[in-house]
C-alpha cells in the first residue's frame, strides 16, 4: 500500500498534467506526447488525439502535397468542426495514397 506522501505526489503529478493538458486545449496550440506503447500523439486537433509511430510520421509528411491537393479537391464536401455537411453528399472521390514502390522484377 501506497504511504500517504506516495499518494499526495502522484496527485500533484497528475494534477500538473491536467492543468497542462487543459491550458493546451484552451489555447488551441497542439501538445505532443509519448504514448504507453512508444507512438507520438498528438494533442489539439480534436476530442482525441493522433496517434502513428514514429516511422509512421515521415510516410505522412512525404503525401503532404497529395493529402492537401485531395482536401482542395474535395473541399465541398467535407465538413468542418462547426459546420457540419448537412446534405447528400455526391460518391466519395478516393485517390490511394501509396508510396511509390519499385518495379517488380521479372522472374524465371
Amino acid at each position: 500500500m501506497a504511504s500517504n506522501k506516495e499518494l499526495q505526489a502522484e496527485i500533484d503529478a497528475l494534477k500538473a498534467a491536467l492543468a497542462t493538458a487543459t491550458k493546451a486545449r484552451g489555447s488551441g496550440e497542439l501538445s505532443f506526447k509519448v504514448s504507453e506503447k512508444g507512438a507520438v500523439s498528438v494533442y489539439g486537433l480534436g476530442r482525441f488525439p493522433v496517434t502513428l509511430y514514429g516511422e509512421q510520421w515521415p510516410r505522412l509528411f512525404r503525401v503532404s502535397d497529395k493529402i492537401t491537393a485531395f482536401i482542395d479537391a474535395n473541399r465541398e464536401r467535407l465538413s468542418t468542426k462547426g459546420n457540419p455537411i448537412l446534405r447528400p453528399v455526391a460518391p466519395p472521390v478516393e485517390e490511394h495514397l501509396s508510396e511509390p514502390t519499385a518495379e517488380p522484377t521479372a522472374t524465371a
